[in-house]
């Protein structure tokens, strides 16, 4: 039994729900204003290499990226070389009975 559209509709109300709490988005504001200091965007590797991005930008980025099935992806500004890996790695076409 398939049931992706299910929890798809799903995790649509629970991303409103998060996207209207106004709460939450204080949180989410607080969180960042308090991670700056330390630098956490540099405490993450992408297969290895450094990739200067918040774990959450990473997982979204990839959404986008398997949602768009862009043709080519240019990235500038480049600093420790993670974000290349990291595009790169999303550019590989699982198999079809990878994904169903």
């Amino acid at each position: 039994m398939d049931d992706r559209k299910e929890f798809a509709e799903l995790r649509s109300q629970f991303i409103a729900r998060m996207t209207n709490s106004k709460e939450l988005r204080a949180l989410g504001t607080e969180y960042l204003e308090k991670t700056v200091p330390y630098s956490l965007t540099y405490a993450y590797d992408w297969l290895g290499v450094p990739i200067i991005q918040y774990p959450q930008d990473i997982i979204a980025l990839q959404e986008i990226v398997w949602r768009i099935k862009p043709r080519a992806i240019v990235e500038t500004g480049i600093a420790r070389g993670g974000s290349v890996v990291f595009f790169a790695s999303l550019c590989i076409t699982p198999s079809p009975s990878a994904v169903r």
